[in-house]
């Protein structure tokens, strides 16, 4: 919490509106994923056996899903992008 903290001081200067507001976004963000970590759990379903072919579409629809999440993430990263609303306008026709 301390470099989150930090760093939005150096981002938006020590007593910033914008740095309170993020340093408890973080906190908030942080709260939650601690509830999600007890609340989750592994659950096993049975499913019926697929064909090759079909188990072997789904590996490439991944590969190709996660792919182009990488590039979206890169891209934002790149062009400081913060808003996933902007990325998508920026990016949708392209993709």
């Amino acid at each position: 919490m301390v470099i989150v903290t930090s760093f939005a001081s150096k981002l938006y200067g020590m007593r910033s509106h914008r740095k309170k507001k993020f340093t408890e976004g973080f906190k908030k963000l942080l709260e939650e994923v601690k509830r999600m970590i007890r609340v989750s759990r592994t659950v096993i379903v049975k499913s019926t056996r697929l064909p090759r072919k079909v188990f072997h579409t789904f590996i490439e629809l991944e590969y190709m899903y996660r792919n182009i999440v990488e590039q979206l993430v890169l891209y934002a990263v790149k062009s400081r992008v913060k808003s996933f609303i902007k990325l998508k306008a920026l990016k949708y026709r392209k993709m």
